[in-house]
């Protein structure tokens, strides 16, 4: 028996589909209304926003411990057993063999070309390590320090990852890497902060080393406690970079026009004056790793003979390694004899041997007024180490 085909009718359709689509087969013309299922499609997108805004939060959370993480690796000091494992090699030279430096200019710390050129030149000239304006004579910092007058003042010029980079380059090259800092002398902070200062005539007018016409500039205030913090905690975190020797300049206090109208809050006997000094270079370097190399920068003529006027007694107790004797506001007379003898330089370092005993004499010299005959001079005299001094950082 042949079984007969269900016919559906109009209504047998409406009772299969609950909704009709003007495309599907089933949806009669012109009299039913289209009817959805208002219930399932907000459930679908009460389900799709929470999709959506659970994805959200995960982002955000995800974006906020990257963010956590690059401050936190930017800004983490190194230990200091891991840093002197890396970094010792290249000190122990400069402990042993003496400083052999190229200077390089901090405004060209961004430039990874230069410095690996910069690099070959100091491998070049037989050196090994270069020096590096890390806190310049404006008190800018060439890295972002979490001091707070540091921030503060807007020190920073450039971003931690920008030094790592530059540091590397030469650590690859088995370089020292020598951060000179100035210290007293700092109008950043100074000018942010107007309470670390130096006054003027025991007022609340900063002094300056010179008139507002002649780009006169303040100087921080060397009994100031949080003044000697804040150059503790710039030596530190410059140390958790790997660097492992400091140059300190501005060590003194301040010289330029009407130094006797500097006053200085916290002062007690101007008789202990050259101890206070004493005092900072003491604490900077219980600050550093014991294998952290500390030079004292100054003149020449300061070397040879002592500046009562800023420095108010002996700096040969000073606890560093190294004393750099900056001949660019001395030059030197014309030798005798260029090929073999120098008489002005064996007579001023020879000087300034006697003003440091103990203490290994590093030459600063300008490379635009001395030769390869002067080095030779100096090496016969006993003299084995140098800072060659290039502003442009061009040799």
């Amino acid at each position: 028996m042949k079984r007969k085909k269900k016919v559906f009718s109009v209504n047998d359709k409406l009772r299969v589909r609950k909704s009709y689509y003007t495309f599907t087969k089933e949806y009669p013309q012109g009299f039913v209304r289209i009817q959805r299922s208002k219930r399932r499609i907000n459930k679908k997108q009460i389900r799709r926003g929470l999709l959506y805004a659970l994805c959200f939060v995960i982002l955000l959370c995800i974006s906020y411990f990257a963010v956590s993480l690059g401050l936190e690796i930017s800004y983490k000091p190194i230990d200091n057993t891991a840093q002197n494992e890396i970094h010792s090699s290249a000190y122990t030279v400069l402990s042993e063999q003496g400083v052999k430096a190229l200077y390089v200019p901090y405004t060209r710390l961004g430039d990874e070309n230069y410095l690996r050129n910069a690099a070959k030149q100091v491998q070049k000239k037989n050196g090994n390590s270069v020096v590096i304006d890390f806190k310049t004579k404006e008190g800018k910092l060439v890295y972002s320090s979490l001091q707070e007058n540091a921030v503060a003042g807007k020190c920073a010029l450039y971003d931690n990852d920008t030094v790592r980079r530059a540091l590397d380059i030469f650590d690859n090259a088995g370089l020292a890497v020598i951060a000179r800092i100035y210290c007293f002398e700092d109008s950043c902070v100074a000018m942010a902060n107007s309470s670390l200062a130096v006054k003027y005539m025991n007022t609340d007018v900063n002094w300056l080393d010179g008139s507002d016409e002649k780009g006169g500039k303040p100087w921080l205030n060397p009994y100031s406690k949080e003044v000697r913090n804040y150059l503790t905690g710039i030596v530190r975190e410059i140390s958790s970079f790997g660097v492992g020797a400091f140059m300190l300049e501005s060590m003194q206090f301040p010289d330029g026009e009407n130094t006797s109208g500097a006053t200085y809050p916290g002062e007690k006997d101007k008789a202990k004056r050259n101890a206070a000094l004493m005092n900072i270079t003491n604490q900077i370097k219980n600050a550093l790793p014991e294998n952290a190399l500390l030079i004292f920068s100054q003149s020449a003529s300061d070397c040879v003979s002592i500046n009562e006027d800023i420095y108010f007694g002996s700096m040969a107790e000073l606890p560093v390694y190294a004393v750099a004797a900056d001949t660019r506001e001395r030059p030197l007379s014309v030798a005798v004899d260029k090929k073999t003898d120098y008489v002005s330089i064996l007579s001023m370092y020879s000087a300034a041997a006697a003003q440091y005993p103990g203490k290994k004499i590093i030459p600063l010299v300008d490379v635009s007024e001395y030769s390869y005959s002067y080095f030779r001079s100096m090496k016969k005299s006993g003299f084995d180490s140098f800072i060659l001094y290039s502003e442009t950082g061009e040799y």
